[in-house]
């Protein structure tokens, strides 16, 4: 029997690979010829700009769980935010270098790019909010990495899931302990 501590990591394990998962899928529904039209894109107006943010805003809707998401061009002293969902306009300008960046994003952004794999960080927070953060790279047709997708999940919906699914797990041993129990007794009472 998994003791609750044990079942809380297996959970955040499981949880981590689905995250890498969707991260990966999703950035695999982002054109990179589109992601690189972004790169000199000026301003929310801009055609290029308007199309990768509706395909972000999109995937937002039909994921149904992501807080928000968006496109960064790594650069020196920070990132290059290209693209984003129209959530992210107050916070975000095209082509801003943005230098405000928690330590876990940086290392898992970095990660992302030097294994060319999704990289997902602990829960964290910013001055937005406290969020797990699944960056997955956006390649080119020679594989290179051209970009980042960034996805945020907001921590108390993590830790929302993870609570149900401990105490789902703890109602099913229960209810097994109680049937165990029940067919004990009416095997001792018959003898």
């Amino acid at each position: 029997i998994q003791s609750i501590s044990q079942l809380k990591n297996q959970l955040e394990s499981d949880l981590e690979q689905e995250l890498k998962s969707v991260g990966l899928l999703t950035a695999m529904q982002l054109d990179a010829k589109d992601v690189e039209k972004v790169f000199d894109a000026r301003g929310e107006s801009d055609p290029d700009f308007v199309k990768v943010q509706n395909q972000l805003d999109h995937i937002l809707e039909q994921q149904g769980i992501m807080f928000w998401s968006y496109i960064w061009k790594m650069e020196d002293g920070g990132v290059n935010t290209v693209g984003y969902t129209n959530n992210l306009n107050e916070v975000y300008e095209v082509g801003e270098l943005f230098t405000d960046i928690a330590p876990e994003h940086m290392t898992a952004a970095e990660q992302a790019i030097e294994n060319g794999k999704p990289a997902v960080t602990s829960i964290f927070e910013d001055t937005f909010g406290s969020w797990r953060t699944v960056f997955s790279p956006i390649q080119d047709q020679k594989g290179n990495t051209i970009a980042l997708l960034g996805i945020d999940y907001s921590a108390d919906y993590i830790e929302a899931i993870i609570q149900k699914s401990i105490t789902k797990q703890i109602v099913i041993a229960v209810i097994g302990l109680v049937i165990l129990f029940a067919v004990l007794f009416f095997t001792i009472i018959r003898l």
